[in-house]
């Protein structure tokens, strides 16, 4: 059950241009956040063809000196692909060039031509999930570590750079499994859900980690509750349907063809173009905001009052986007739908 009644401030924040060819970009991008007022800056890990960031570290590091006091975080980290002594003193390192404003968000990780690449077994990668954050959590309380697992051995190991505090900077897990919603009950500050999956089964994987933080003793409206969404803005709906339809649907059939989670069931009887109307459709319901300013303001606040969530992360490095046209979304949305999102509250979410 939640118990908490308090009001809590809500945040914004964007995933902006990724990749190192949009590097000037993401910098530009990040300034209209700090113009807009914008809470949080994410950047997500990819090893595929593209705009992605490899190193999802490094760029945090890059955009820093741009933050002026924003969050920044990664959404997420693929936890296993890391050496767990590296991203421990990479974090501690973040913490203090941010004053305590990274938050590190980590996955398990889902892509096999990843896990192979980088000559990791994708199998256990829980297991070996729970060992790395049990030693990232020992190094950076400090004085020395010596750790035996079925991962990892340490003896005597010390980081060179500590966090400005013992307890180090937020660790936020995503993922949507049963174990993995546990796992951010546990051994986390939050669960950060991205932004994959349908309204519905994103409500009923935070009734599962509500359950679990209550099992845990933690009353779960004490916890951060970030909610990750893939957003399409235009000055009217019908541009921004247009937007979708052209660009963006495209690439998402693309990439991710085969995910039932995704497009649902198939009619075989459809065109092709009236198919692809009627994938955006079933994407748009619950999944994608797509609208005009105060579509997408009303879309928001509808998604952030469902699940109660304090921090809507908004994801405009979408497929089929150019740099321009996600930094056209960001001021549409800066101007006209954040201030209408800046007077949510939970009360509101009761009513």
């Amino acid at each position: 059950m939640i118990a908490s009644s308090e009001q809590t401030t809500m945040k914004f924040g964007i995933v902006p241009a990724h990749g190192p060819e949009h590097m000037a970009v993401a910098i530009e991008q990040v300034r209209l956040c700090r113009l807009y007022e914008f809470d949080s800056v994410w950047i997500e890990e990819h090893h595929a063809p593209g705009p992605y960031w490899a190193s999802p570290l490094l760029a945090v590091a890059a955009l820093v000196p741009h933050l002026d006091g924003m969050t920044i975080g990664t959404d997420v980290l693929v936890l296993p692909l890391h050496d767990p002594v590296h991203v421990a003193e990479q974090a501690a390192t973040l913490d203090r060039m941010t004053n305590g404003h990274f938050v590190l968000g980590v996955g398990l990780g889902d892509t096999a031509s990843e896990f192979a690449t980088f000559r990791v077994p994708a199998r256990l990668r829980g297991a070996r999930f729970e060992e790395q954050l049990e030693i990232i959590r020992a190094l950076w309380s400090g004085g020395t570590v010596s750790y035996k697992g079925v991962f990892y051995e340490l003896e005597n190991a010390q980081l060179g750079t500590f966090p400005l505090t013992a307890e180090g900077p937020p660790i936020w897990i995503g993922g949507w499994g049963p174990r993995q919603v546990d796992r951010a009950a546990r051994l986390a500050d939050a669960w950060l859900p991205g932004p994959v999956r349908k309204l519905d089964e994103v409500a009923e994987r935070q009734d599962a980690y509500d359950q679990a933080l209550n099992r845990v003793g933690v009353d779960p409206l004490r916890r951060p509750r970030p909610i990750t969404r893939d957003v399409i803005v235009a000055p009217t709906d019908a541009e921004a349907w247009a937007l979708a339809f052209d660009h963006v649907l495209p690439s998402y059939e693309e990439t991710c063809a085969d995910d039932d989670s995704i497009w649902g069931s198939q009619n075989a009887t459809e065109s092709a173009a009236d198919r692809m109307r009627s994938q955006l459709r079933q994407l748009a319901h619950d999944q994608l905001i797509i609208g005009s300013p105060s579509t997408v303001a009303a879309e928001a606040a509808r998604c952030m009052s469902r699940l109660r969530a304090d921090h809507l992360i908004i994801r405009l490095k979408l497929p089929g986007l150019t740099p321009g046209q996600m930094s056209a979304m960001l001021k549409l949305i800066g101007e006209q739908a954040l201030p209408a999102l800046r007077q949510l509250t939970f009360s509101d979410a009761d009513r």
